[in-house]
């Protein structure tokens, strides 16, 4: 987990930078900073995704925890055969 955060920190002050990548933008108040695409992208990705990751988490418990998938296809049985099978033609 440190090696990632670290990681992370070392990727935010280098795409702050205006020529990194190919997009910046300057900040219309001062002072006037020129921050580089990548780093608004990435910043931006975080500052949506882990509110909305919050929220979901929140409306829908059993999905976050893993537990909405079977673990196991159900067993067919003789009914569900019969009304899963492509009729005579």
């Amino acid at each position: 987990m440190l090696t990632s955060a670290a990681a992370s920190t070392q990727t935010a002050v280098t795409s702050w930078q205006a020529d990194y990548g190919d997009s910046a933008c300057q900040l219309p108040i001062p002072p006037h900073w020129r921050i580089g695409g990548v780093f608004l992208r990435g910043v931006g990705t975080l500052l949506l995704g882990i509110p909305l990751y919050l929220l979901l988490a929140k409306a829908m418990p059993p999905f976050c925890r893993g537990a909405v998938l079977a673990r196991r296809l159900p067993v067919p049985t003789e009914s569900s055969a019969e009304s899963d099978a492509l009729p005579h033609s």
